[in-house]
């Protein structure tokens, strides 16, 4: 309930950027759907999301644009299909792992 009650907030003032930090933690399925449809909506009408999260799932649905950081600098920025952006993601996860070991 709090989750959804910051998320409540966050846009009541009807925002042109929204700013959201890990926004499916918390929620129950029923109200992550909820979140992920508002968020298209609101996308779609001209208004920007900007979500830092560790949900691969939930973070690309409805997203048309990724930025991949590491340690706070941008390493990439995708556009274009969900498919081609999770395998990247994959291939860029593997590429640190190797680098650590």
């Amino acid at each position: 309930m709090q989750q959804r009650l910051a998320i409540a907030r966050a846009t009541l003032h009807r925002p042109e950027i929204l700013l959201l930090d890990e926004p499916f933690s918390g929620l129950d399925l029923e109200a992550a759907e909820l979140l992920t449809q508002w968020m298209k909506t609101f996308v779609t009408s001209g208004k920007t999301v900007v979500m830092a999260t560790h949900d691969l799932e939930q973070g690309l649905s409805g997203v048309n644009r990724w930025v991949f950081l590491e340690r706070g600098k941008i390493e990439e920025e995708l556009t274009g299909d969900y498919a081609i952006v999770r395998e990247r993601y994959k291939q860029f996860l593997r590429e640190r792992k190797g680098e650590l070991s």
